[in-house]
């Protein structure tokens, strides 16, 4: 029986795409740096708050650290679309802009003999540049002209990572665990930043545009770890087999040790083809503690400058350049991109809940801006809390084996403009749906959906406020793969 909500999430995925055709997300601050820093979260992380230092998850991928790799037990494959909407508030107006992309995907392949280890590529956001900003200036030599700032473009991380297990192992149930990752990743993307200058109250004087085009193209490594403890010791396992075509759970006490196929095929616990899926433990009444850290350190980060000055007009069908008055390029800029740390707690019993609180520590202040503004960078300091609740791993009711999430941040910003801090505080919510009635024989494919409201900047001395709604949609497919079968 094919599941209902399977061609409803093929339909939010492509009207979400729709939505991008003709909208563009537009904000003032993104003018500054490297453009907005774009949450590498993904979407279960993001319901999170971004908890990011100490999650992990068996099901779903957490990029931002490494070390959960390890915690993989299936082939995973996650997209993630995601749309924006912005209002924008200035002394005397108001601004709304909107749009919908293509925001990260990733793969990952779970390695070794008992699953202790995965391998994970893709692509995730890193800054987004998309502002357009009109200002009017009187002067007493050339008399008012306007100033039109604008500017687009994007940077990524396309990225190959892996995880594993030094310590300890899930598979026997061990007290301490410890797990270590890397990510590589290639930040690269083209930036535009554009004045024009004109001058609407005088036929003889010229307009000039002065462009500068910035492509990016470096190195930055991700290094993570996550150790994991028992608070409370689990008083029995389970694993999931088929009896009669339906799920169902044998649970044993914790201290037996058993050969799954031979003990199970004594008490005929499984179909006539012999399936039984022994990857899949349930810990009943474990409660666990993670610490996590992770650090993002980038090498000497340089961006390929281009600059153009151009004579213009304006026409009736827009943009008229007369001729370009000097085209420098094949210089490059130190950007000193910044690094970042993170620390982080959760705390958790298996397939029922999970708690987390996070901080991250950005060192934007030595960065080296692309264009010359008055604005100051500050090192940017984010905390962060989630909560992830499932009412029943293993029931059959669609609603109960749906994740529930939310979350909530502050973060004091790393932009300093006219002596104000500008700051970002947000909440967040979210769902894991299930695609799937089956959730263990070959998998669990899902639909994370996560929501994040909140507002940024100030209106103190001409400076705009927003607020600002953040809708990811990811599909999360999971499946056995490079199994071996075996028959009876």
């Amino acid at each position: 029986m094919q599941h209902p909500y399977g061609k409803l999430t093929i339909g939010l995925l492509f009207f979400l795409l729709s939505l991008s055709v003709s909208a563009q997300e537009v904000s003032p601050y993104s003018r500054f740096g490297l453009g907005d820093a774009q949450s590498t979260d993904f979407a279960a992380v993001g319901a999170l708050g971004g908890a990011s230092a100490a999650y992990q998850d068996w099901l779903g991928l957490n990029y931002n650290n490494p070390a959960s790799y390890s915690k993989l037990q299936f082939t995973t494959f996650e997209l993630g679309i995601k749309y924006g909407l912005r209002s924008i508030k200035a002394t005397d107006s108001t601004y709304t802009s909107s749009d919908a992309f293509l925001d990260y995907f990733a793969m990952a392949l779970p390695f070794g003999k008992r699953k202790a280890g995965g391998l994970t590529f893709g692509i995730a956001p890193f800054t987004q540049v998309s502002y357009s900003q009109l200002s009017e200036v009187s002067d007493s030599t050339v008399g008012s002209f306007t100033r039109l700032f604008n500017g687009d473009g994007r940077t990524y991380k396309l990225f190959v990572g892996s995880g594993w297990e030094v310590l300890g192992s899930e598979a026997k149930y061990s007290k301490h665990r410890l797990s270590v990752g890397a990510n590589a990743n290639l930040l690269f993307g083209k930036l535009r930043y554009s004045q024009i200058i004109n001058f609407p109250d005088s036929s003889n004087t010229l307009s000039t545009r002065q462009t500068t085009n910035a492509r990016v193209a470096d190195a930055v490594f991700d290094v993570g770890v996550q150790y994991t403890l028992w608070l409370k010791r689990p008083s029995q396992i389970g694993s999931q087999v088929k009896i009669n075509g339906l799920d169902s759970l044998v649970y044993l006490p914790i201290d037996t040790v058993i050969d799954w196929r031979k003990d199970l095929n004594k008490k005929t616990l499984y179909d006539k083809k012999g399936f039984i899926d022994s990857l899949v433990k349930v810990r009943r009444h474990a409660v666990f503690m993670t610490i996590g850290a992770y650090a993002s350190v980038p090498l000497n980060t340089n961006a390929g400058i281009e600059k153009v000055y151009d004579r213009l007009v304006y026409t009736s069908s827009g943009l008229l350049i007369l001729d370009t008055l000097s085209f420098t390029s094949g210089f490059s800029l130190k950007l000193n991109v910044p690094a970042k740390f993170g620390f982080g707690f959760m705390f958790s019993q298996a397939d029922k809940w999970k708690a987390l609180v996070d901080v991250s520590y950005t060192t934007w202040k030595n960065f080296n801006s692309i264009i010359t503004e008055s604005v100051s960078f500050r090192n940017d300091i984010r905390t962060a809390i989630g909560l992830e609740y499932i009412p029943n791993a293993a029931a059959g009711s669609f609603i109960k084996r749906t994740f529930y999430r939310i979350g909530a941040y502050y973060d004091n910003g790393y932009l300093t403009i006219a002596g104000n801090d500008i700051r970002e505080i947000g909440g967040s919510l979210g769902f894991g749906i299930p695609l799937k009635r089956e959730r263990f024989k070959m998998g669990y494919p899902h639909l994370n959906i996560s929501f994040e409201g909140g507002t940024r900047g100030t209106n103190a001395n001409n400076l705009v406020s927003e607020k600002f709604f953040r809708g990811v949609i990811a599909i999360t497919l999971n499946n056995k793969w490079f199994e071996q079968r075996r028959y009876d």
